[in-house]
């Protein structure tokens, strides 16, 4: 079973959290490439293996979709002070042009 976990980190820390949930599905795509093999041998090992790759894929799929809506909460957190700024120096223009 797969959960959601939150927990807060500093701005700075975005960009690496995100390189590490990016290097664990990176790994994890890596270690179970060699179960994507034919076995004519062994077939209930190789549908055991194939149903693993199916439950990775899917973990992996999460952790990428995570790792975009983290990414984008980062970019536009990064903008917005830009825009901040931008209010507060109209509201103060708006300020003065109503005292002077």
């Amino acid at each position: 079973m797969n959960v959601k976990v939150s927990y807060t980190v500093n701005m700075e820390e975005v960009p690496t959290l995100v390189n590490e949930l990016l290097s664990d599905c990176r790994q994890k795509l890596t270690a179970d490439s060699g179960k994507l093999k034919f076995s004519l041998h062994n077939i209930s090992q190789m549908f055991k293996d194939l149903n693993d790759v199916r439950e990775t894929l899917v973990l992996v799929e999460q952790k990428v979709q995570d790792a975009i809506n983290i990414a984008s909460g980062w970019i536009e957190a990064q903008q917005e002070p830009d825009e901040l700024q931008e209010y507060e120096e109209t509201e103060e223009r708006d300020e003065e042009d109503q005292d002077g």
